[in-house]
């Protein structure tokens, strides 16, 4: 890699660079100057980056599913008002739900290391073409002089998906 700015400026980054790594645990790189108290100087241990990525996860989680809330809302209120879907079934699918989500994720994650860096980009026209064919339905069923009336979820299975 060659860094425009002169020599100095390449010897500061480097270094810079060797410091990073040496932080996260890599211990092939040897020491920092100084050496020193390894706490004192800001470096992390391998369970405090572990905690790090488990709490990053979890906040993660709970941001992307703040549609969720609002759409468990709506099951319950309409539990209450009509008794479909049943209680038990809604916190039954929202269980089954979530557990295929991490099934299918750690599916998903296991199959990309056979996709080619380069092409897991494309990986995000899916939810794209999803929604383009969702929308065609729509409007060929309004269209054709159908109703396009809304989903009902009555049952586990329903609620989960």
């Amino acid at each position: 890699m060659r860094v425009t700015g002169g020599p100095a400026l390449e010897v500061r980054i480097r270094t810079a660079l060797a410091r990073r790594s040496w932080r996260f645990g890599n211990a092939e790189d040897g020491p920092t100057e100084g050496g020193g108290d390894d706490q004192a100087a800001g470096r992390f241990s391998v369970v405090d980056g572990i905690l790090g990525t488990v709490v990053t996860a979890a906040g993660m989680f709970a941001g992307t599913n703040v549609d969720d809330i609002i759409v468990l809302t709506v099951l319950f209120l309409a539990s209450r008002a009509g008794g479909v879907p049943r209680p038990w079934r809604i916190w039954g699918g929202q269980y089954v739900g979530i557990a295929v989500l991490v099934l299918v994720s750690v599916v998903a994650a296991l199959g990309l290391t056979i996709v080619p860096d380069d092409r897991v980009g494309l990986l995000g026209l899916v939810p794209f073409a999803l929604g383009v064919k969702g929308l065609v339905a729509a409007v060929r069923a309004r269209g054709g002089g159908r109703d396009a009336s809304s989903a009902v979820a009555t049952g586990l299975l329903s609620v989960a998906g």
